[in-house]
């Protein structure tokens, strides 16, 4: 099972960016959830934007844990299902990387 912290860092680093760029201020807490589009034609950001958040969810893991992980590399990209779709499936992916660390 995915850590519920985890995915309240990618959700948290999501609402950050998009502050920072001043994009879909409606979006809180209350409706963004682990289904929510990271990539493709239904995601709230741009390709740029999900490399923002990326860095920024690899830095707060350093910070928070002192594990200093790589989510874009070889073995996510040559994924059958990539882990940047959605909240879940990046959450899940990060927890694997986080495991492997440890």
């Amino acid at each position: 099972m995915v850590n519920n912290e985890l995915k309240k860092f990618v959700i948290s680093g999501l609402l950050d960016l998009l502050s920072d760029l001043d994009e879909h201020e409606d979006l809180s807490y209350d409706n963004i959830n682990e289904s929510t589009p990271l990539m493709g034609p239904q995601s709230i950001l741009d390709s740029i934007s999900l490399v923002s958040l990326i860095v920024d969810i690899e830095q707060r893991i350093n910070e928070k844990y002192g594990i200093s992980i790589t989510i874009v590399d070889e073995r996510a990209m040559s994924q059958k299902n990539s882990p940047f779709q959605t909240i879940k499936t990046l959450s899940e992916y990060i927890q694997l990387l986080i495991d492997e660390k440890r």
